[in-house]
């Protein structure tokens, strides 16, 4: 079941009349003085309509150099190029400019005609092109070249090249890049050289540079092109998975990741029914200015350094291949490795499902990739670790849901929309909406679905949702409809309105999901902290003095550090963070429990200084909330080290809220290593006296 294409908001492309076969990207020069790209993309195009008479493509700001079009002869496959006659519209905020393209004779107007369109284009420099970040030499960790590599998701792959930059254009792709001395390229594809590209990445150090080709053999939205070109090198894990990163992160990142991806995949595949599609499966590390935790490229996840915090212990590499190697047996290899990183390894795997190869087909749906990719990673860290381990899962994602919903409704008015499961995006960069609503959110629409029909029946469904829709696109309204039709007495009983568009979220029990031992040991925790749920379900902290707090807490801890883990601190820090009010605690308190779960983790320290980020940002975030004036030293070294869009919205906007120009001035300092996307959701936060203090008023 694949979604009737219908027009995409974000998207000048008229995809409905003409659609992409498949694409032909070729990178010919990058320029890292002047940060800029030069190439050319050739699609293979289909007439859809008889009324077509030009095909439209998304663009940005680069500057379009030539254009030839072709049609392809039905018999002979031989391409008739032309000359044609293009335009270029003015921009439109956020949305780039359209690329008009009349069809040429012989194809315009035919429907079923094949042709053949090659825009060459010169990319603008540096943040004017937004898809790709370029990161100096002493941003890397061997600090010898630069780095530049792509982000698309979601509307940014047309800021490079010409495309149908919408989820509901999918088609399989081919790259070329060629490189400076010193490089080499890894892609969102299977590495496929050529006699014109001969070179492939492999453990050895580059020397001179070369031309890389990749292929992707599956259908694709843009938003999942992917490139990466600096001072790479590519070690194995297994047969099919690999590290790719510079010569100094790969050997720590193979040790920490070993046996995760295989498990991640093997369990998927017995969850969905479906098969790995993908044949590779590649990590490329990042650093750690990368904008987000993970990014789900076929083929090859980008993922954040910051989530390797080399706390495992060196476990000796199997004589067998992992994929020899029995589930159970993996699972049990894995069970040392920072969970953590683990959660995210899995969650960018299960995008091959989720998103990938089912994906939601406009952005206002986004739930459909997010939430049920948190479903299925629940699932599979289930199958590696225990049903406890999914339910306190669940029970930290449905915080994470809460603390979202209440940013959004605590915001200004015209942005709660923004809470909602099914947001309306339409006026926006779907971008600007980002948060763990589609995430957490997402997944709890699919709880509701269990708690209807049953855990099994849902992994059935689960399964032919996949199934029945590999490779092609959906929204609410198809899923929705392919749920009624397997569990119609079910579909009746929920209330979709509710679920779907309503921005605040009413109270409802997941007892039955959730209760764990995990889970009460968590309450336990938080009753000996003063915190408790309130008759309107909200969060609430009796006051008490930091010395009460400390040897109530420390009780707790003491006698069950052995079962406290890293997720119950998540869990803990979450559930604080959520009570309302301008400073729900003291900075003594804050201070305490920093210090108290800092020692149960590692036996010394605050948790705010440990290396695991997820545990530090939110150690951090409290003391703000606290108004703990000397979080400052420690605050400014986590905001100038990392690039974490998620970590930065938080941090920054509680920053601004307890001294605008503490936040101004760290912001000023950082600034310029950022992700331009991350820029945005920091200035966004910092709200108008950080942005004086940091000089961008």
């Amino acid at each position: 079941m694949t979604t009737t294409p219908r027009p995409d908001v974000h998207s000048f492309s008229n995809f409905t009349q003409v659609t992409t076969r498949s694409l032909d990207l070729s990178v010919s020069s990058i320029d890292f003085e002047q940060k800029t790209l030069d190439g050319f993309s050739c699609l293979e195009l289909e007439v859809l309509s008889s009324e077509a008479k030009e095909v439209v493509l998304d663009i940005g700001k680069q500057k379009i150099t030539g254009v030839t079009a072709g049609v392809i002869g039905r018999e002979s496959g031989v391409t008739q190029w032309q000359t044609p006659n293009f335009s270029i519209d003015p921009p439109t905020e956020h949305l780039g400019r359209p690329l008009r393209i009349p069809i040429p004779e012989g194809a315009k107007q035919q429907k079923g005609a094949l042709f053949h369109v090659k825009i060459h284009f010169t990319t603008a420099p540096g943040t004017e092109t937004p898809g790709v970040d370029w990161l100096p030499a002493e941003s890397t960790s061997s600090q010898t070249h630069p780095l530049v590599y792509s982000q698309f998701q979601a509307i940014l792959a047309r800021t490079v090249f010409p495309c149908m930059d919408c989820p509901a254009v999918k088609a399989p792709f081919a790259i070329t890049v060629t490189t400076p001395d010193g490089m080499a390229v890894a892609c969102s594809g299977t590495s496929a050289p050529t006699a014109e590209a001969p070179c492939q990445i492999s453990a050895a150090v580059p020397v001179k540079g070369g031309t890389y080709r990749y292929v992707q053999t599956n259908p694709v939205p843009s938003y999942l092109i992917a490139f990466a070109c600096g001072h790479l090198v590519h070690l194995p894990m297994s047969a099919r998975c690999g590290v790719v990163g510079d010569p100094k992160e790969v050997a720590p990142g193979v040790e920490e990741l070993r046996g995760v991806p295989e498990a991640a995949i093997r369990a998927a595949e017995e969850i969905t029914g479906v098969r790995y599609h993908w044949g590779r499966y590649d990590i490329l590390v990042l650093p750690r200015f990368f904008p987000f935790g993970g990014m789900e490229n076929p083929n090859l996840t980008f993922m954040n350094a910051c989530l390797l915090t080399g706390s495992r212990p060196l476990v000796p590499e199997s004589e067998k291949d992992e994929s020899e190697v029995p589930l159970s047996d993996l699972a049990k290899r894995i069970s040392s490795v920072d969970k953590c990183l683990v959660d995210v390894v899995v969650h960018e795997i299960c995008h091959s499902w989720a998103g990938n190869l089912v994906t939601n087909a406009q952005w206002c749906d986004f739930w459909l990739n997010e939430g049920f990719d948190e479903y299925l990673t629940r699932a599979v860290l289930e199958r590696l670790f225990g049903a406890d381990y999914r339910k306190f899962q669940h029970r930290v994602g449905l915080g994470e849901m809460e603390k979202a919903v209440i940013e959004w409704m605590e915001g200004p008015e015209e942005e709660r929309e923004y809470a909602k499961v099914v947001p309306n995006v339409d006026s926006i960069d779907p971008d600007d909406a980002f948060s763990r609503i589609p995430y957490e959110r997402g997944c709890a629409v699919l709880l509701r679905m269990e708690q209807k029909i049953g855990r099994q029946a849902m992994i059935l469904w689960l399964k032919s949702h996949f199934s029945d829709n590999a490779k092609g696109t959906v929204t609410t309204e198809g899923v929705l409809q392919h749920f009624k039709e397997k569990h119609p007495k079910a579909h009746a009983e929920l209330d979709w309105q509710e679920i779907l568009y309503r921005s605040d979220y009413p109270p409802h029990d997941f007892e039955d999901i959730v209760a764990s031992p995990a889970d009460a040991l968590l309450q336990e925790a938080l009753r000996a902290s003063g915190v408790s749920r309130g008759s309107d379900g909200k969060p609430k902290m009796t006051p008490m003095e930091a010395g009460d707090l400390k040897e109530k807490l420390s009780a707790v801890l003491s006698s069950s550090s052995a079962q406290w883990s890293d997720l119950h601190t998540s869990a803990y820090l979450d559930e604080l963070l959520l009570i309302p009010g301008e400073r729900p605690l003291s900075p003594e308190c804050a201070q305490v429990i920093d210090s108290i779960l800092g020692s149960v983790r590692d036996g010394g320290g605050d948790i705010s200084s440990c290396p695991v980020t997820e545990l530090s940002y939110r150690a951090l975030w409290l003391r703000l909330r606290a108004r703990d004036l000397s979080v400052e030293g420690l605050l400014r070294s986590f905001l100038c080290g990392i690039g974490r869009g998620v970590y930065l919205k938080a941090l920054y906007c509680e920053a601004a809220k307890m001294d605008a120009q503490m936040a101004g001035r760290i912001y000023r300092e950082a600034r310029g290593r950022y992700h331009p996307t991350a820029r945005t959701q920091a200035e966004k936060a910092l709200g108008p006296e950080g942005l004086k203090a940091a000089g961008l008023d």
